[in-house]
């Protein structure tokens, strides 16, 4: 582990411990039946136990450890080291955003068919975008690993394919989080439903993300 990843990671279990400790602590006040799930419309349609709520912290402090295994025993962790950080910051802050965002909803006392009005799923798209257009430009710097990057059969044993993949996929993640920032920005211009947006987002951009990449690995197995 390098010397500046570790000290990124201890961060990193800190601030997953805290919240972890604060969600325990938000949890206790709450009752034991709460909102636990609610559509694109943020209408709620399942009720459950309140304990649901932990489980964003848990996988935070899951990812925190994972990322310290990886970086141990990876190859080229030294080269990776900057992207790994940025990567674990990125995916840390997003886990936080989404933990108290789940627990202000189930702490909002709706009932099944009940709408929560909030400004939330526009902040989330818009992170969204920025999060992909950051990642994106990481993206040709990551070296052949087992746990960052486009993990193909092709890339993992041509090197030169692994570079040129991540090359042109940085360039499609920069533009799925253009596309995204665009759709967002006009539908709040136009009034739009972020429902639409996300329903494009997941079933159109996020798979382009990950299919023209695999496609254009594919073509260059063989560079």
């Amino acid at each position: 582990m390098t010397k500046t990843f570790k000290r990124v990671f201890l961060i990193t279990v800190a601030v997953a411990l805290i919240n972890l400790i604060a969600t325990i602590i938000y949890l206790l006040k709450m009752p034991d039946t709460v909102p636990v799930h609610f559509n694109f419309e943020f209408v709620c349609d399942r009720v459950g136990s309140k304990w649901n709520g932990i489980f964003p912290s848990i996988i935070l402090l899951f990812v925190a450890l994972m990322y310290a295994v990886s970086e141990r025993n990876g190859k080229n962790a030294e080269k990776n080291s900057k992207p790994m950080t940025v990567t674990l910051l990125i995916a840390d802050f997003a886990i936080v955003a989404v933990n108290w965002l789940f627990l202000g909803l189930m702490d909002s006392g709706a009932g099944i068919g009940d709408r929560i009005k909030t400004g939330f799923d526009w902040i989330m798209l818009f992170i969204i975008s920025f999060l992909f257009i950051i990642l994106g430009n990481y993206m040709p710097t990551v070296r052949q690993n087992k746990t960052l990057g486009f993990k193909l059969p092709w890339t993992l044993k041509n090197e030169q394919c692994w570079n040129l993949t991540h090359r042109f996929g940085g360039k499609v993640m920069v533009i799925a989080g253009l596309v995204t920032l665009a759709m967002t920005m006009a539908a709040k211009i136009f009034d739009i439903s972020t429902a639409i947006i996300i329903i494009v987002y997941v079933a159109v951009i996020l798979p382009c993300m990950i299919i023209i990449p695999t496609i254009y690995a594919y073509k260059h197995r063989n560079d």
